[in-house]
């Protein structure tokens, strides 16, 4: 990270302590970094990916790809979309639990700051199916943004790469929110432990209004026994609530 945005970046996080100082206690995580590098981002989500860092991508694509594509369209006898167009249903593929979100959003956990609930409407149109509706809510009299997120974790193996793929819509309203998916890596089983050994986060997209894919690729390093799989929801600290909704969730393993 530049000093310049470094020097920044703790700036606001000493206003935003000193604002919050007799507020209720607010027990999201602030990464400064991590393995590879990135941006941090308050309320614990993640790091963005810089130029160059990061492990190799697959050869489906590279880490932190992202775009406004609304392919993916289902087309296979499970419902399933194709996000990653290798014509393979993505539901035979992805490692996580209830990634389609039929019917409703179990497995999913949301973390500070943030709610999950089951939306009717499938971002591909898939009948019978629905999304996740992901919102951070909470506002802070200060420049700078915030990120709330619902996650699961998985078991993963050193050496193989993530492939990363989701659907998302962002509302169009007044706010000028963003989605990504993020992963936190962690040394120990199950996730345990507070703070990651290791974090990354897609592009962040804008868009408002449409069908978009979140794409990214991780490779997983050496001691890694799980990830955090996030839905994250950025907003500016001074909107009372932000909401993006998920679907067709596919991590794969390479």
């Amino acid at each position: 990270m530049p000093s310049n945005l470094r020097a920044r970046f703790l700036l606001s996080s000493l206003a935003l302590m000193a604002a919050c100082f007799a507020c209720t206690l607010d027990e999201r995580t602030l990464v400064l970094g991590g393995a590879g590098g990135g941006r941090p981002v308050a309320g614990g989500g993640g790091s963005q990916p810089e130029a160059g860092g990061g492990a190799p991508a697959a050869p489906t694509g590279p880490g932190g790809e992202a775009g406004d594509l609304a392919g993916g369209a289902t087309g296979f006898s499970d419902g399933c979309a194709d996000l990653d167009g290798n014509g393979v249903s993505d539901c035979s593929e992805t490692l996580l639990q209830n990634a389609t979100f039929d019917g409703d959003v179990s497995q999913w956990t949301a973390q500070a700051g943030a709610s999950i609930a089951w939306n009717s409407s499938d971002l591909l149109g898939a009948k019978a199916s629905g999304s996740a509706l992901v919102t951070a809510s909470g506002s802070v009299a200060m420049d700078g943004d915030s990120i709330a997120v619902a996650d699961q974790c998985l078991a993963v193996s050193d050496g193989t790469v993530l492939q990363v793929f989701a659907n998302a819509v962002i509302d169009a309203g007044s706010v000028a929110g963003r989605a990504a998916i993020g992963l936190w890596f962690f040394a120990a089983e199950g996730c345990a432990g507070g703070t990651p050994n290791e974090v990354f986060e897609t592009l962040e997209e804008f868009t408002a209004g449409k069908t978009l894919i979140l794409r990214g690729a991780k490779g997983v390093s050496p001691q890694i026994k799980s990830v955090r799989v996030r839905l994250g929801v950025i907003k500016p600290f001074r909107a009372e609530t932000f909401s993006v909704r998920f679907d067709n969730i596919l991590v794969r393993a390479d």
